[in-house]
């Protein structure tokens, strides 16, 4: 009876040893929770669940929750941003048969938040630009917020997810339009994000750029113009080229200036606001406005 070791035994076939398996499953919420959830991949129910879990980060563990017997549980995002780094996660289920399984896992850490620096905006006029945030971080997490364009480094405090209005300022007149760069800074607990796109100003309402030739060196007379307009210069000047440009940037009149005064004739032209652009032969320019009714 007790030959190989044996010292007790049951009548009739064996018992078949039961198998059990989790998955965990963790999903960022649009308030910025955390959600983990177990799902049994196999055993017999009913499924109980133990959860420890804890952040790490700076070189401390520090635990977070314990001991919860539900099948998905909720990080508030306070405490997940807490977290320096990453939250650790050890799960164990058991089954109704009593076969237990455990494991661990990581899941967001600061590093892995969206970035809540996204953006939209549309040109409402020529140069003036509507531009709305797309995420609001929670107020605990955001330190301020900032939003920077063009090359000359314009920028405007940004509140929560309100539109706010900017205005572009070329440095030089473009008969095409412009394009700027724009970013949308916020600047976290855990460190800043930044989301850039380049936005296109129609040139519409640009009339002064960057002119080397004074613009009080001419007049044009009438203004607003008629039929025709003058091209008046207080002094001769060297050889002076002109175009007149229309609200979509196309030219519609060229020539050069002829002494002190030159005619222009705009008698078949759209009534509406023109940019007037002179440039004289070293490449200075000067740009003005032109009203024709």
């Amino acid at each position: 009876t007790n030959y190989g070791g044996v010292t007790s035994y049951t009548l009739g076939e064996c018992q078949i040893c039961n198998d059990c398996s989790v998955m965990l499953s963790d999903s960022l919420l649009p308030t910025f929770d955390l959600m983990l959830a177990a799902t049994p991949l196999s055993g017999t129910a009913p499924f109980t669940y133990t959860w420890s879990i804890s952040g790490g980060g700076g070189g401390q563990v520090f635990p977070i929750y314990s001991s919860l017997a539900n099948d998905s549980i909720l990080i508030s995002s306070v405490d997940l941003f807490n977290n320096f780094s990453c939250v650790i996660i050890n799960l164990c289920m058991t089954d109704g048969s009593g076969c237990q399984t455990c494991m661990t896992d990581t899941a967001f850490g600061n590093g892995d938040m969206m970035c809540i620096s996204g953006f939209g905006w549309q040109e409402t006029s020529p140069g003036t630009f509507t531009i709305i945030p797309t995420q609001a971080p929670p107020s605990f997490l955001l330190q301020g917020r900032n939003f920077n364009w063009g090359d000359t480094g314009q920028q405007v405090p940004v509140f929560l997810s309100d539109p706010f209005e900017i205005v572009f300022e070329p440095t030089a007149y473009n008969a095409n339009g412009y394009d700027f760069q724009a970013c949308l800074i916020s600047y976290l607990i855990s460190g800043l994000c930044i989301d850039c796109q380049v936005l296109h100003a129609s040139p519409g309402a640009f009339t002064v750029g960057v002119e080397p030739l004074a613009t009080q060196t001419f007049r044009v007379q009438p203004n607003p113009a008629n039929g025709f307009f003058d091209i008046k210069t207080l002094q001769h000047l060297s050889t002076t080229d002109y175009a007149l440009f229309d609200q979509l940037g196309q030219k519609v009149r060229t020539g050069t200036l002829d002494g002190t005064s030159t005619h222009v004739q705009t008698s078949n032209l759209p009534t509406g606001i023109y940019l007037l652009k002179l440039n004289d032969a070293s490449g200075s320019s000067a740009t003005l406005k032109v009203v024709l009714k």
